[in-house]
């Protein structure tokens, strides 16, 4: 069926826009991930443990504990120019073991030199990953907007091609339990099913109006037998006329009085100008108004006429 296709498109193109923002989100952050595993585990532990032999040297302190923490900055090293620092920082411990306290301001100065090292390499990741963020949060609002304009799309062409021929049938069945005989549904672009759907309904409104139609003319049918007979009954010519002029039934003695000439056209133009006000009453001529459908005339005939 069309209208289930259109029904299942609608939603297969929404739930894969749902999909797609999600997996975006999760490419995401599995992106951002490295940058930030890169900080916690390359850079944090060779930081520490130069901070820790800043201390030690400051302090003269334990040069065993010195050798613990230079272990773990090699153990951690990673980056370009950090091997060759801690063989700086090797030379230098030695020479400070041996005695050579002018060997201490160069560790220093290699020590701070590696704290430098990886504190640029944290800033360097740092600003990556803030990019790959500031990428993938532009990326998701992409996705988001072309996900809004699609599922307006969707949304406007399952209103178009299901919704609006529902509310057109459901109107045009309202309207016909009311007594509208007339209105038809009227639908630019249906689904072929519901295009079906709505020419059966419309030839059944047709058929409804055509059985009304009938039943309406056998109805006047009868209606116009019975005035007649009761025309016929009276002894002078009578005369039914509508609201514009016009003799809708007359009985055979006002036939002949009409068939009269010249007379036939003078009562034929009185009657006429009934609608711009009847004559008064005569002793030869009555219009009687009818509620809503005109006037009843009589027209006295003469005996002859009557036998």
């Amino acid at each position: 069926m069309e209208l289930r296709k259109d029904i299942l498109l609608s939603y297969g193109v929404l739930t894969a826009l749902v999909l797609l923002l999600a997996f975006g989100a999760i490419g995401l952050l599995g992106r951002m991930g490295p940058a930030i595993d890169e900080i916690l585990f390359a850079n944090i532990p060779s930081i520490e443990a130069g901070e820790e032999m800043l201390a030690m040297l400051a302090e003269e302190g334990d040069l065993i504990e010195f050798d613990r923490a230079l272990g773990a900055a090699k153990a951690s090293s990673n980056l370009a120019g950090e091997a060759l620092l801690i063989q700086g920082i090797e030379r230098g411990l030695e020479a400070l073991k041996s005695g050579d306290h002018s060997a201490r301001p160069l560790l220093m100065r290699d020590v701070r030199q590696l704290l430098h090292i990886n504190r640029e390499a944290m800033n360097r990741s740092g600003k990556a990953a803030q990019r790959l963020g500031t990428a993938g949060a532009w990326a998701s609002v992409l996705i988001a907007l072309t996900a809004f304009v699609l599922t307006l799309v969707t949304l406007s062409r399952l209103q178009e091609r299901v919704l609006t021929p529902l509310s057109e049938l459901y109107a045009v069945s309202r309207a016909a339990r009311a007594g509208d005989m007339l209105r038809r549904c009227q639908v630019a672009a249906p689904p072929a099913d519901i295009k079906e759907i709505i020419t059966t309904f419309n030839l059944l409104l047709d058929g409804r109006q055509a059985a009304h139609d009938r039943v309406t003319e056998t109805h006047r049918s009868s209606e116009h037998g019975v005035l007649l007979h009761l025309l016929e009954r009276e002894r002078d010519a009578l005369y039914v006329v509508d609201p514009s002029g016009t003799i809708v039934a007359a009985n055979n003695r006002g036939l002949r009085l009409l068939a009269e000439d010249p007379g036939g056209l003078d009562l034929r133009a009185r009657l006429g100008r009934l609608p711009s006000g009847p004559p008064p009453a005569d002793g030869a001529f009555d219009a009687t108004p009818v509620s809503g459908a005109g006037w009843l005339c009589r027209v006295a005939v003469p005996e002859a006429m009557t036998e």
